[in-house]
């Protein structure tokens, strides 16, 4: 499905690409969302992101399978956590994720 925006915050009633239009624009697979699939906020404030990579079910795209963790009260990306073939091989699906902080 054709779409502008993975992640979004309303501002003021409307959607803003969050953390920012970068994150949500297509790129390399590493640094941009590619299909977002849950997102979870922890009790220290951060937002967990994740991206299985795998856009209509149909097989990862190479380096993009990732945790992104964003910092709520800066806005600001603090880690990525890519997960290899050994983690997220070619036709899986990442699914949910459980923080413990």
């Amino acid at each position: 499905d054709d779409h502008s925006i993975s992640v979004a915050e309303s501002v003021n009633g409307q959607p803003k690409p969050f953390p920012n239009e970068e994150w949500n624009r297509p790129g390399p697979a590493g640094s941009h969302f590619i299909c977002v699939q849950s997102v979870v906020v922890d009790d220290q404030d951060n937002l967990w992101v994740l991206d299985p990579a795998s856009p209509k079910m149909q097989g990862i795209v190479k380096g993009g399978p990732k945790l992104v963790k964003i910092d709520l009260r800066t806005d600001q990306l603090v880690q990525t956590i890519p997960f290899g073939e050994d983690i997220a091989p070619a036709k899986s699906y990442l699914n949910d994720v459980r923080i413990d902080t």
